[in-house]
């Protein structure tokens, strides 16, 4: 027996773009980063991951380790052998906090750090809403109600979208009577609510 397919409620398109836009901020704000310490410090950036995660000591170490041996009999500390290079803290501080910026909209979710790049998961089901199963006979229970009404209305009954007031499970969309959205996305323990759910 086929599975009978979800029932949409809901999809906040508004939401995805968002995040989606997020996500590109943040994608396009980090390969600056890299290619200034890169270049600054003639290093290659070979764990984006561990980079992200703390990029000044990063770059620190991979100079060290690539050019820390000149400086074997100097009493200087890996730390403080950068300023001999053309790296300025102002500039570098500055793209990290663009960095620390963009990625300060997303949820750990919505990004994931890899060796190589840096993934951005945006799953559009992440922003839908389906009808819950058990309440699958009261959503068709309406469905059938607001045909009748419908059919009501034709032959010279009050206008269906009036029924709307009396009913927490239907709305109103301009003059027509349609299932209340908000009443089946809605907490459950909220529905005997007085107020009723008047609205899509």
């Amino acid at each position: 027996m086929k599975n009978k397919e979800r029932i949409l409620l809901n999809f906040n398109e508004k939401a995805f773009n968002d995040v989606a836009k997020h996500q590109e901020n943040a994608g396009a704000s980090l390969p600056p980063l890299v290619a200034y310490c890169e270049e600054t410090l003639q290093i290659k950036v070979k764990d984006l991951g561990a980079f992200f995660r703390d990029p000044r000591t990063y770059s620190i170490n991979e100079y060290w380790e690539k050019y820390g041996s000149q400086f074997k009999d100097a009493a200087v500390k890996k730390e403080k052998v950068i300023a001999l290079t053309g790296w300025e803290e102002s500039t570098f501080e500055n793209l990290y906090k663009n960095v620390r910026a963009a990625f300060g909209y997303l949820s750990g979710a919505q990004y994931e750090l890899q060796e190589n790049e840096v993934i951005f998961p945006n799953d559009p089901e992440n922003f839908k809403v389906y009808l819950r199963e058990e309440d699958q006979e009261l959503y068709d229970l309406n469905m059938e109600f607001i045909k009748v009404a419908e059919k009501m209305e034709a032959i010279g009954g009050k206008p269906a979208w009036y029924l709307a007031r009396f009913y927490n499970t239907l709305g109103v969309d301009g003059e027509k009577l349609i299932l209340s959205k908000m009443f089946f996305q809605g907490d459950p323990k909220y529905r005997n609510n007085s107020i009723g759910y008047y609205v899509n």
